[in-house]
């Protein structure tokens, strides 16, 4: 969920195919918009030293080239994260100053708000997350329940969901039907909190 969690709320993005973890041949493919034209950006992971870096590329999309590395040290302050974008972009000799500009500033505004999120991210999961607990979410399909489920797993928390479709195991995803009054909790683990978001009932 650390991906989705550093997903800007502006940004119309969706993390729509992942294999693999950060380690090398690790993938991502995200659909992302320009005004309400949809794209895929696929990206692949080509580098991992534990604790210290790792490094992707973009295999296909809105790029001429790009080449982002995390790079993780300690200071007398703490842990610093810091973000290298290697990047051109299409028929860059060619495009105006403004353009140019346009896109380094986005640039800017999606990392500075990425390391904003995952500095009190840290520092609430520090606070809080004490100990592991497994917890069942409803509405998590929504606004809120699409941020609070990463913000969840990213501090060590197994998330269950409800949904009102075929549910995926490997998801941790239940069926319920509030209209019919159909949840099935057998074979179920014990949940030690339940948050429910929206108007969903269950008796």
């Amino acid at each position: 969920g650390a991906l989705e969690r550093l997903i800007p709320p502006w940004e119309n993005t969706e993390v729509v195919e992942r294999v693999g973890s950060i380690a090398p041949g690790g993938r991502v493919v995200l659909k992302l918009h320009t005004g309400p034209v949809p794209y895929l950006w696929h990206a692949r992971h080509i580098e991992d030293q534990p604790g210290v870096m790792f490094r992707d590329i973009q295999e296909r999309g809105p790029f001429r080239r790009w080449i982002h590395s995390h790079r993780f040290s300690d200071t007398p302050e703490g842990a610093l994260l810091e973000d290298e974008i290697e990047y051109a972009l299409p028929g860059q000799a060619l495009l105006p100053n403004v353009a140019k500009r346009m896109a380094q500033q986005t640039l800017e505004r999606v990392f500075r708000y990425r390391h904003a999120t995952l500095r009190e991210d840290l520092l609430l999961h520090q606070q809080c997350s004490t100990q592991p607990l497994r917890i069942l979410i409803t509405g998590a399909s929504g606004v809120l329940g699409s941020a609070l489920r990463p913000l969840l797993t990213t501090g060590g928390h197994e998330v269950w969901t409800l949904v009102r479709r075929q549910p995926n195991r490997a998801n941790n995803e239940i069926y319920w039907d509030p209209a019919q009054d159909q949840l099935n909790l057998a074979g179920l683990p014990a949940f030690d909190g339940v948050i429910q978001i929206g108007r969903a009932s269950c008796r």
